[in-house]
């Protein structure tokens, strides 16, 4: 496997493919219910079995207290704030816990008024990995079976992909005890949409992820962020790699200069260019494999600013991580209208498979 760096952005992409008498059948209050907090990639999520219908997951949970079509297959049924259920052609293929936040954006959630058998929930997964337990705790259970792509940390059963979410306690040092487990992602190799060896993402390139303008402004500010979107689609096709990056900076360097506020709501820093990094021949001969931990600063202007090694593993790959975290490509993160600096915490791997 050629090692990589890159990033994972999960979108719940709402349509309206569903009836509106389909969504009112579906969407009530939850019933009551004793539950399973065991939670099983393999075999079965909180005692019910992958596969189930989504009538069998009703009947034992009640109806969800949200209903959404991801696409032409795969439907959600949410449970309160911090639980989505995945079904492939209406057999449950996947599972999304957050236990920190909440599985929808923040401002939609709070609509969701309902109490379901989830709340509250101390769910745990087979192999003893469960909520708030600590990166050190999780590397015990998994050892060499817990790996990185595209930022996300993840293993991988028998059958399915788990992927596994921290928050870093702000006031503790920048080590594993530091991070907390705040959530999982479990899709189901068999699934339609989703396959063990690439997370389930948005079908929308990365370009389409930067926000069309939303928020009112002048035609001369629509008119540099349309160009902002355009610049961003040109570094994602590639064709125009170098020109299109020097485009993009310009730009963002334009709007500054003529302090335009971006007219889109407040969004995260979009990835939209990643480097791989090479072995060195010394990394090659001692057969180094494993993560570069890093702590990178995503400047405001487009630039890669700070970048520290957490973590290294020597034979000069420490080193070429830096390399290829330099030569990302991004529309930095906005806030207010405005561009901010961000730190991000990026994992590059080396594995010579």
């Amino acid at each position: 496997m050629k090692p990589f760096l890159a990033v994972l952005v999960l979108t719940l992409a709402v349509s309206l493919d569903v009836g509106a008498q389909d969504v009112r059948s579906r969407v009530g209050p939850p019933v009551a219910t004793s539950v399973s907090n065991i939670i099983d990639p393999d075999k079965s999520v909180y005692g019910v079995q992958w596969g189930s219908s989504e009538d069998e997951f009703i009947s034992r949970f009640g109806n969800p207290t949200g209903y959404i079509r991801l696409n032409g297959s795969d439907t959600v049924m949410l449970y309160g704030k911090s639980h989505a259920f995945i079904f492939t052609a209406s057999k449950l293929s996947g599972v999304r816990i957050n236990s920190t936040s909440t599985v929808l954006d923040w401002k939609l959630s709070q609509a969701i008024l309902t109490v379901t058998p989830f709340d509250g929930i101390r769910w745990q997964l087979s192999n003893g990995m469960r909520g708030e337990m600590n990166l050190a705790e999780v590397k015990k259970i998994l050892g060499e079976r817990l790996k990185t792509d595209r930022f996300q940390r993840f293993f991988n059963s028998d059958k399915a992909r788990v992927e596994i979410d921290f928050y870093r306690l702000s006031s503790e040092e920048e080590k594993d005890e530091a991070y907390r487990l705040s959530g999982i992602f479990i899709r189901q190799a068999s699934s339609a949409s989703g396959v063990l060896q690439r997370a389930p993402v948005s079908a929308r390139p990365l370009y389409a992820q930067v926000p069309e303008a939303t928020q009112p402004c002048t035609a001369e500010v629509a008119k540099w962020w349309q160009e902002v979107r355009l610049a961003a689609r040109e570094v994602c096709d590639g064709k125009k790699h170098a020109t299109a990056k020097e485009r993009l900076r310009r730009l963002l360097a334009e709007g500054q200069a003529k302090s335009y506020r971006a007219p889109i709501e407040d969004s995260p820093t979009v990835i939209l260019y990643l480097a791989p990094p090479t072995y060195t021949d010394e990394a090659r001969r001692n057969k180094t494999r494993g993560n570069v931990n890093l702590r990178v600063e995503f400047r405001s202007d487009g630039a890669i600013g700070e970048v520290k090694v957490v973590s290294g593993l020597g034979d000069g790959l420490d080193e070429q991580a830096i390399k290829a975290v330099r030569q990302t490509i991004f529309l930095p993160g906005v806030k207010d209208g405005m561009f901010v600096t961000i730190w991000k915490m990026p994992f590059v791997e080396f594995d010579l498979r």
